[in-house]
């Protein structure tokens, strides 16, 4: 169960549509365009959605994220998904701050 802000973006808008946190609406961040959430909800208050005519309200989505195998990366805003994993195929499932405190996902169906 993770955090994440939806700044200017009414998260009822979210919630009702078809995709819900979607990947063409993310914004390029400090690990890229992906959707990012965070392990404490003090930091994706700092992304939280002011709620219009309610002063010092806001909200967020609290989300459940399939994060998988995660690759703890230091920032780097070209990413656009996560890296191959070693001697595989196969790309690990997401990306994680060196803290491992914040998760950033390149797929709407995680």
């Amino acid at each position: 169960m993770l955090w994440h802000g939806t700044r200017q973006t009414d998260p009822r808008t979210i919630v009702k549509t078809e995709h819900g946190l979607d990947m063409r609406f993310s914004a390029a961040g400090a690990y890229g365009n992906g959707i990012y959430f965070a392990d404490n909800s003090a930091y994706s208050h700092n992304y939280a959605h002011p709620v219009p005519g309610m002063e010092k309200t806001y909200q967020m989505l609290f989300c459940f994220v399939l994060v998988g195998e995660s690759f703890a990366s230091p920032p780097n805003n070209q990413l656009k998904m996560p890296p191959m994993k070693p001697d595989s195929d196969q790309r690990y499932d997401s990306i994680t701050n060196p803290n491992n405190d914040h998760y950033i996902v390149y797929d709407n169906n995680k």
